[in-house]
């Protein structure tokens, strides 16, 4: 009788054991699961995205890397959090919440999901409140939105003037 014991690694694990830059790659990760949390990648999103990675070599894994995105693979986004938190002190993880926050905004619009996610993110990168709110002022003048609340009608009167039949979202960026 024999066994087999093989490790499946995940696709976003797969993807690092091509790359000798897991920093960079985890970085990736969140700039596009950020992009991607609203389940709609804009134009401005790619883009931004894009600037941020131009001239590394994780150019060449974005489109695996966007595609993992989109799973919402938690795994994958806890891994490529660990790694960053690993490989950084709490300046350079505040400079990634920085990006973070620009992808957040990069189409003009903080969604709900995206607010949510990078409330997330800033926990679990040990950016405290206070400090997000302070990095999204510096990015956009403006203080970081409270906590959306769909079920409330006030929420629903305020986004009124704010979308179109196309635009699901809260423009609070």
């Amino acid at each position: 009788m024999t066994t087999s014991s093989q490790t499946t690694f995940s696709r976003f694990e797969q993807v690092l054991l091509r790359s000798d830059r897991e920093f960079g790659v985890s970085l990736l990760l969140l700039l596009a699961y950020v992009a991607c949390c609203d389940d709609d990648l804009s134009d401005d999103e790619r883009s931004s995205i894009s600037r941020i990675i131009s001239g590394t070599p994780e150019v060449r894994l974005a489109d695996d890397i966007i595609a993992i995105a989109r799973q919402g693979d938690l795994d994958s986004i806890q891994c490529a959090c660990e790694i960053i938190t690993l490989n950084t002190d709490p300046q350079k993880r505040e400079s990634v919440m920085s990006l973070l926050l620009s992808i957040g905004i990069a189409d003009g619009y903080l969604r709900p999901s995206e607010n949510l996610v990078l409330r997330f993110l800033a926990d679990v990168l040990s950016v405290s409140p206070k400090r997000l709110d302070e990095l999204f002022a510096a990015l956009t003048g403006k203080a970081f939105p409270p906590i959306p609340d769909p079920s409330s009608a006030t929420w629903w009167e305020a986004r009124k003037g704010h979308s179109t039949s196309n635009d699901h979202s809260s423009r609070q960026a």
